[in-house]
């Protein structure tokens, strides 16, 4: 990646806080730091300014959080135009709709080569919205984050993208941090005391925030049916503000009388802990994701998964194998297959193990993420600018 030294790389989103959207956007500028270039993050605002700084990347405020017309067609196009002829940006990579059609404008008057990354399948369902999502599809390269999406984009945007320009780049996971070897028993000491869960009882892990989609009501009545007494569903996730929501799956647990075989937790500090605790890890959305991280974590931690059969996290596990696809909103279907992990011989617990932990270090992870990044980076500067290469 030698062709990155001393390039002046600008990534745009509209606020630098918690996501993977924002945790990509700063693995990408410590890959950056790391070949030589220079990183810069444009945004309105955030809270992860500090750990920006720790990566050696660039701050750059801008009210790029803003949806409003005027902002996103003059204020912001002439801002990033200015930045990027003042600060001779070598390349731009917009990771959200709003921002993205600034930059496009913006490298359109500057002739800088364009990246996005279409992170999400968004609401497409009248002409007005699908033409607003287009801004993802208009960079001199589109990234993909699964095979699903990559799918969605050539077939609800062909109009404004072709094949040739996207590739497909899975979102990358750090083996290091999620490796269970690497998790200290203390660690997982706390939050087992913190969750209120016994050493002998089996914890069944289901990472996401509490909303309907996610599928915690299918989990709940799918646990209703699995009569293993030391079985635990903990499920961790912000309500955001749907405190309805939450009450309604408290209520459900009650009416189905699960009592203290489920934890609804608000927030969890130390993921990887909580998947070293973990015997499983349930993925039941009922609408298709762009891509399925804690599948990802899950599995690079060795645990087996059991994920709806939509959207890309089909794609990162290997069913039969690392996993179980289980219809989407289907209790009784997800109760067998837990009832399969509980089955599971040690032997059998230990293969899956290893062929999970390897299919992601094949597939998933950070190192591969960030590397066929750059190296989209580079071969779009050596097309848009030869001589200098």
């Amino acid at each position: 990646m030698t062709l990155l030294k001393k390039r002046k790389i600008l990534q745009i989103l509209p606020v630098l806080s918690a996501g993977g959207v924002e945790q990509g956007t700063l693995d990408i500028v410590s890959a950056l730091v790391a070949e030589g270039a220079e990183a810069y993050v444009a945004a309105s605002h955030g809270l992860r300014l500090e750990e920006l700084k720790s990566y050696g990347g660039r701050f750059v405020s801008m009210p790029l959080a803003s949806k409003n017309l005027f902002k996103v067609t003059l204020q912001n196009v002439w801002l990033l135009a200015h930045f990027i002829r003042k600060h001779k940006i070598d390349l731009v990579h917009a990771r959200s709709r709003a921002p993205a059609w600034s930059a496009f404008w913006a490298c359109r008057l500057t002739r800088t080569p364009f990246v996005t990354t279409f992170h999400g399948t968004y609401n497409f369902k009248s002409m007005i919205k699908r033409f607003y999502n287009s801004s993802m599809v208009r960079g001199d390269r589109v990234i993909a984050i699964s095979d699903f999406i990559q799918g969605h984009l050539l077939t609800h945007y062909k109009k404004w993208v072709s094949k040739d320009k996207v590739t497909r780049i899975y979102r990358g996971i750090d083996l290091q941090e999620y490796d269970k070897k690497s998790v200290a028993p203390e660690r997982c000491s706390a939050l087992r005391l913190y969750w209120k869960v016994r050493p002998d009882e089996k914890i069944f892990l289901m990472p996401g925030r509490l909303t309907r989609w996610k599928g915690q009501e299918t989990a709940l009545k799918a646990l209703a049916k699995v009569s293993d007494p030391n079985l635990r569903l903990v499920i961790v996730g912000s309500d955001q503000g749907r405190y309805a929501y939450r009450q309604e799956l408290q209520a459900l647990s009650q009416e189905l009388n699960l009592g203290q075989r489920v934890r609804i937790v608000e927030h969890c500090d130390d993921m990887p802990a909580a998947y070293a605790l973990a015997s499983c890890v349930i993925h039941a959305s009922t609408d298709p994701e762009a891509f399925g991280r804690v599948v990802a974590e899950g599995q690079a931690m060795g645990l087996p998964c059991l994920i709806s059969d939509l959207g890309a996290p089909q794609e990162i596990i290997k069913n039969g194998q690392t996993g179980w696809l289980v219809p989407a909103g289907n209790c009784e279907k997800l109760a067998k297959a837990m009832q399969a992990v509980l089955g599971l011989s040690d032997l059998q617990k230990e293969e899956l193990s290893q062929k999970a932990r390897q299919r992601v270090e094949e597939n998933f992870s950070l190192q591969k993420m960030c590397q066929k990044t750059l190296a989209l980076y580079s071969d779009l500067l050596k097309e848009k600018d030869p001589v200098n290469e």
